[in-house]
């Protein structure tokens, strides 16, 4: 019942009902729905972005003082377990992206594709650079301009605006042929 009041008094407020037909309320309304989904996409791209941006701030107060920080281009080694860790839980999970898949695309992007995973011989430049040009992937790929293949804005709508609730052939997997 609240639903709908809410809907009649939307309708009230965007629509002079005394000339309107009800094609043209309908017409009104498609175009607020459509408007309104789209600003959801881009609140959820925005969000995304905002998400890799807080990591990146973090990991100043989050690994300062740590040898691996301080002497960023040497390879992690020990610590890559620590530094892969935050990775995962901060900006990975969130954004429904995959660890192996990530770790594989940092083997395949600064060692030629080596097979030697988990990539711990990586720098933790290059863990900072992997996860900017990696979520750059994943973000064309969630929201790709109109004449690229990838999430559609209705596949967006069918899963609430949840990358979880996207269906597994959705979920962005580093295309390494391209």
């Amino acid at each position: 019942n609240v639903r709908l009041e809410n809907a009649l008094l939307f309708i009230n407020n965007t629509v002079n009902m005394t000339d309107a037909t009800l094609d043209a309320v309908l017409a009104i309304l498609e175009e607020n729905i459509a408007s309104s989904r789209q600003l959801e996409i881009e609140n959820k791209l925005n969000t995304y972005q905002q998400l890799v941006a807080a990591w990146r701030c973090d990991i100043v107060t989050d690994f300062a003082g740590l040898a691996f920080f301080d002497n960023p281009t040497t390879p992690l080694l020990a610590s890559y377990t620590v530094v892969i860790s935050d990775v995962n839980s901060k900006v990975l999970v969130p954004l429904c992206l995959n660890r192996p898949d990530f770790e594989r695309f940092v083997d395949f992007d600064f060692f030629n594709n080596s097979g030697i995973l988990p990539p711990s011989n990586a720098s933790f430049n290059q863990i900072r650079a992997g996860v900017a040009r990696y979520t750059t992937a994943a973000f064309t790929h969630y929201f790709p301009d109109a004449n690229e293949s990838g999430v559609a804005p209705s596949d967006w709508t069918a899963a609430s605006y949840r990358c979880v609730n996207l269906p597994p052939n959705l979920q962005f997997m580093y295309n390494f042929t391209a």
